[in-house]
Formats: structure tokens, C-alpha cells, sequence
């Protein structure tokens, strides 16, 4: 049978022409419609509730549509968007306009965090809920939720009858619930008193709360089990192994590295080589608006003075392409995704017949390590990179980068003060 031909699509709106209908906003089921404001960039309107998207839009929100385009045209294509009384916003347009202007603003696990968090406060029947209603109740009806609801990738299979949420889980789901209220009190969306409600509920759940599971430690990977996975690691995958047990940082930051973010000035250490700079631009906590430079001494630097004679400026520091041929032509891409290097770890786990471990764990492994050796959480937390939890600032008269950098010089031998301890690496 002659395959049918399909039905034509509409044309796409040229870029600049004036929308003929409000288009849908999924997360929050709102009717939106995005305009060009002069010299100000697009800006979306928000016209209120559309349920049902099966069927056309309400009389009132094809009303607000109309309504808003007329102003468009008459104020000489420069939108006039109508202040929305604090009383009569819901919190599906507060959180509508949160995800319009902080997608940018936030990275991509965040924002998947954010909308998890959503579709709980939806499910808890609180979207068309006025956000200056919204006090104590509201929160603890939702933390109920929170608790009773199980995560995504569980659903998928058959869910036991003692399944309970992690407190990380359902701490995290709170806060970032309290999150919308204080980002639209800065905006002046949500009235002062209402953040003041929120935040005094008590939503804090201790571990031993028989509700929720009690968190997992997680353990540093032992050092026999680094070494057993080395047979069957290609070298660019080893070399990357490495490297991360002696910094401690992020596979992501890592495996993102290039020739050209090698900094190689800074204090010459005891062989008489500089201490190696890098500068990431893109991290976990860019948005935080925190700063994260890596520091390289001893064997990891060695390791990134070798890479780099055999490449150009541009490239990556671990290239698949460096593999043999047989599977470097496997790879698209000039670099190594996260997921693989877990992958291939785990896969090498398998054949040596030791536990599976993941690259987060060296990162653990490498933050106990250093507390031991310096006594110091801060020093710990300059190394790696923590953005929470540490008093550099407060404690220490040193900069983050200059712990980093004066704990890379230790490691090798060098003393910049009289009476400063040397910390010997044990791997």
C-alpha cells in the first residue's frame, strides 16, 4: 500500500511578526505571549489559566490576548505589560515568571530540581492557590506530599511497601518551595508578611525520623581499589584517574579541560616548577556567582605537562581520539562525556572483581585525606572546591586560591613559612 503523504505543516512565524494566538506554558498551564519590547529584548505576558490544551484557549485569556496585542500596536510596538496586584497573583504565575527570567540564571540540574518541586506543589493542589494565602499549613501540606510521593525512577518498577524518601530528598524539595517566595518578595511579587509565614514553619526532619530514610555515608574509595581498575582502563581514562584522586576536583571539570586553560606561572615549587593554574569559567557553582580555580603540583602535573607536547592549544586535555583505533572510532566527540568515564570505571570493576565505585567517590576520598593531613576543613574546602560550608573568609586572613596553592606546595616539599608542617601524600 502507497504510503500517504503527511499533512502540511503551518508555516513557522517569521521572526518579528506579530503571534495570531497565546501559545502554552506546560510547567505552570499558563497562556503566555512573548513580545518584542522595543529595545529591551522579548518579554512573555502571562494571560492567565489554560487547563485544558486539547481544546482552544478560554474566552478570558483570548481576551487578555487581544487586549494586550492592541496596546502593543498602539503604544508603537513597545508592550505596556499591566502591574499584577499582589493579592490576586496565584503561585502557578509566581513560579511561571520564576522559570521565565531565571532559567538563565541557574544551571541545568537546578532548573530539572526546580520543576521536580513543581509538579509536587502541583500535585498537592496548590497552583491556583493566591500566593499571599499561603502560610504554615500550605507548607506542611506539601512536605506531606514530598513524603508519600516517590521519586521519578522508582515509580518505574514495583515500589516496596517501606519505601521512604532520603532527608537530602526531602530537605532539598522544601527549600527550594521557600525559594519562590523569596525570589518574588525580591521582585515585589509576594507580599513581606507572607515570607515571614513560610519561613516559620517548621519543616526540619531529623535523620532518625522514622518518615524518611536515613542518609548513606559515603566512604572514600579504598587505594587497592583505585589501583585495580588500572589493567583495563585505556591511558587518556587513567591519566583522568589520576588526576582526580590528587585534586579532588569535579569529573565534569576535569574532563572539560584544554590546553589553553593551563596557567603555568605561580610559585616554583621544591623541583623547580611552577604550581599549575586553571581558571573554569563553567562549573556547578558558576551561578553562585563563586570562583573556582584548580591547582596542580607533583604527579598531576606531570601527568598535564605530558598531554600537553602532544597537543595543540584547543584541544582536550583527555581526548577519546588518544585511545586506539579500534575505539577512538567510537567517539563523535573530542572529548569524554561524565557518563563514560562512570561507565568504563564501573566496567573495570566488574572484571577485577572489586566493589564498583564511582569518580565522585575519589573526590571524597581526596577531601578526608586532606582534612587529615592539614587539620583543616577549610583548607579541605579551598582544595576541592567547596562553595558551602567553609570559613575561609571569616577564619583565615587567606584567599581560597592561596590555601589551594600554599597545600599543592606542601604536598611537594615546600615550607613557605618557618615552622608551617609538610603534609606527605600517601597513595
Amino acid at each position: 500500500m502507497p504510503r500517504t503523504k503527511s499533512k502540511t505543516k503551518a508555516p513557522r512565524r517569521r521572526r518579528g511578526s506579530l503571534p495570531t494566538e497565546p501559545s502554552l506554558h506546560r510547567p505552570s498551564q499558563q497562556a503566555i505571549v512573548r513580545l518584542k519590547d522595543g529595545e529591551l529584548g522579548y518579554k512573555i505576558v502571562y494571560l492567565g489559566r489554560w487547563p485544558d490544551p486539547t481544546k482552544p484557549p478560554p474566552r478570558e485569556v483570548m481576551r487578555k490576548f487581544d487586549q494586550t496585542v492592541a496596546e502593543y500596536l498602539a503604544n508603537d510596538r513597545r508592550l505596556t505589560v499591566p502591574e499584577q496586584s499582589e493579592d490576586g497573583m496565584t503561585f502557578g504565575e509566581l513560579a511561571a515568571r520564576f522559570f521565565a527570567e531565571r532559567k538563565s540564571e541557574i544551571s541545568t540540574k537546578t532548573w530539572l530540581n526546580f520543576r521536580g518541586t513543581f509538579r509536587l506543589i502541583k500535585e498537592a493542589g496548590l497552583v491556583d492557590k493566591l500566593v499571599s494565602e499561603f502560610g504554615i499549613p500550605e507548607i506542611v501540606a506539601i512536605q506531606r506530599v514530598v513524603l508519600r510521593t516517590a521519586d521519578k525512577r522508582v515509580t518505574k518498577r514495583e515500589l516496596p511497601d517501606d519505601y521512604r524518601r532520603s532527608l537530602a530528598t526531602v530537605g532539598g524539595h522544601m527549600r527550594r518551595t521557600k525559594r519562590f517566595f523569596t525570589w518574588g518578595s525580591s521582585k515585589g511579587l509576594v507580599p513581606p508578611e507572607v515570607v515571614t509565614r513560610i519561613k516559620l514553619a517548621d519543616v526540619t526532619m531529623k535523620p532518625t525520623d522514622e518518615r524518611i530514610r536515613p542518609p548513606k555515608r559515603r566512604q572514600p574509595v579504598p587505594t587497592r581499589h583505585v589501583v585495580a581498575v588500572k589493567a583495563h582502563l585505556t591511558r587518556p581514562l587513567w591519566d583522568c584517574v589520576q588526576v582526580l584522586w590528587e585534586t579532588g576536583a569535579r569529573a565534569e571539570e576535569i574532563l572539560g579541560l584544554r590546553v589553553c586553560d593551563i596557567e603555568q606561572r605561580g610559585i616554583i615549587d621544591r623541583a623547580g616548577a611552577h604550581v599549575w593554574t586553571a581558571r573554569l569559567d563553567r562549573h556547578k557553582t558558576a551561578h553562585h556567582g563563586q570562583t573556582r580555580i584548580l591547582k596542580f603540583a607533583g604527579r598531576e602535573r606531570r601527568i598535564i605537562e605530558r598531554l600537553m607536547r602532544e597537543k595543540s592549544a584547543s584541544d582536550y586535555l583527555f581526548d577519546p581520539r588518544d585511545e586506539d583505533s579500534a575505539s577512538a572510532a567510537k567517539f563523535k566527540r573530542d572529548r569524554y562525556a561524565p557518563d563514560t568515564l562512570t561507565r568504563r570505571i564501573s566496567a573495570a570493576c566488574r572484571k577485577t572483581g572489586v566493589p564498583v565505585w564511582v569518580p565522585h567517590r575519589l573526590r571524597h576520598g581526596a577531601y578526608t585525606r586532606i582534612v587529615l593531613e592539614t587539620g583543616s576543613e577549610a583548607v579541605a574546602a579551598a582544595v576541592v572546591g567547596h562553595a558551602h560550608g567553609s570559613k575561609i573568609g571569616r577564619v583565615y586572613n587567606h584567599s581560597a586560591e592561596e590555601l589551594a596553592e600554599r597545600y599543592c606546595l606542601a604536598r611537594v616539599g615546600v615550607v613557605l613559612d618557618r615552622g608551617e608542617s609538610r603534609y606527605r601524600l600517601v597513595v
